[in-house]
């Protein structure tokens, strides 16, 4: 326990309540926010998203693994000072984006 009834040499008696004070507002905030929460979760449930199958699962995976891969290539272009380096990173930029580009028509706009 932070306080007792006595205040000793240690914890006055002014910084005992002050303590007390704190905790109590902490738990005010706490409250707030679970209140918040469940005001939040009686509005009503948001439509759920259509479900993927499994072959629309596996083209977001690639594209956003694709979409990564061009974004660290990118980052790396920033960077290198060497021309074969960047032509190699060049290359690799263009097949990234070529292989996006074939992706683009299977995926449907839902997706």
């Amino acid at each position: 326990m932070w306080c007792s009834n006595r205040p000793s040499a240690l914890f006055g008696a002014r910084a005992c309540k002050a303590r007390l004070y704190l905790i109590h507002m902490a738990r005010g905030w706490e409250s707030k926010s679970i209140e918040a929460q469940q005001a939040e979760a009686s509005q009503g449930e948001k439509p759920s998203r259509r479900r993927l199958s499994a072959q629309e699962t596996e083209l977001v995976r690639k594209r956003e693994t694709l979409l990564l891969q061009r974004k660290l290539l990118l980052q790396q272009l920033q960077q290198v000072s060497n021309d074969r380096h960047r032509a190699m990173l060049e290359a690799g930029l263009a097949h990234v984006d070529e292989q996006l580009e074939k992706l683009r028509p299977q995926l449907s706009e839902d997706v």
